[in-house]
């Protein structure tokens, strides 16, 4: 006869639970024990086999056998606590995935007090989807410059790629917000230069207190900055006087529920 050792029925005794309470025979706990049986299954209540044995001799075989698999009470005290730690870790990583996926939802949509909540709860704007998606990317593809420049000034990565390659300014379709991304860019430029000790090309006195033109420093190469991000140098060179065309790719017409 094959015996299940670690069947439970809905209040959540093991056959260990049940012998144990009805205490119907020493022999019955020991053939549980030899075949594997959980000492330390925890019932609905809390409770392992030893909390709720009534009879000294069954009592006896249980702690024996305890002693013997070399139990101690800080293993005893873990065990207990699984069921609700493993709960509490479900929760947690449902939680965050939840809200890393709301984020991208959010800047899809362009709930903007929705972004900026979970911002402000620390949500990473860098969070990536299956598909290495930023919430960035999602902002872009469907129009949301709003949701952009917030999730920039949160350290939103303005040139991510997913993983087909594909920068927020390649994703986005709509010229306004194409715009919105190049002067984050040129933003980012201007930033990386003054780092870099370049200055802009401003007006500046001479000793004779007259305005001059500033030169920018010959050490600095401004194209430089786009070396790596070349679809944005692209988009800001047409804007100065090319065809007046970016490069872009085209994505989903379906905004994420």
């Amino acid at each position: 006869m094959e015996l299940i050792v670690e069947a439970s029925p809905r209040r959540v005794y093991g056959n260990a639970h049940t012998y144990h309470v009805n205490s119907i025979s020493i022999n019955s706990d020991q053939i549980l024990i030899q075949a594997g049986a959980n000492l330390l299954a925890v019932n609905a209540e809390g409770n392992m086999p030893y909390d709720i044995c009534d009879h000294e001799e069954t009592l006896d075989v249980i702690e024996s056998e305890m002693a013997a698999r070399g139990i101690t009470q800080s293993y005893i005290d873990e065990m207990r606590g699984a069921p609700e730690k493993a709960m509490l870790d479900d929760m947690k990583m449902f939680h965050q995935q939840r809200r890393e996926l709301d984020l991208h939802v959010a800047s899809a949509n362009g709930y903007y007090d929705v972004a900026a909540f979970l911002l402000t709860c620390s949500v990473s704007p860098l969070i990536r989807d299956n598909d290495f998606w930023q919430p960035v990317h999602a902002a872009a593809c469907w129009a949301q410059p709003d949701l952009i420049e917030l999730l920039c000034q949160y350290g939103g990565d303005i040139h991510a790629k997913t993983k087909n390659g594909k920068t927020p300014i390649e994703l986005c379709e709509d010229l306004s917000t194409k715009q919105v991304i190049a002067t984050l860019v040129q933003s980012e430029a201007r930033r990386r230069r003054l780092a870099f000790g370049a200055r802009d090309s401003i007006s500046q006195r001479d000793q004779s207190g007259k305005y001059v033109k500033g030169v920018r420093s010959r050490e600095y190469n401004v194209c430089s900055t786009f070396k790596s991000h070349e679809p944005e140098f692209d988009y800001l060179k047409s804007l100065e006087g090319g065809d007046g065309s970016g490069r872009t790719s085209s994505c989903g017409n379906d905004i994420p529920k």
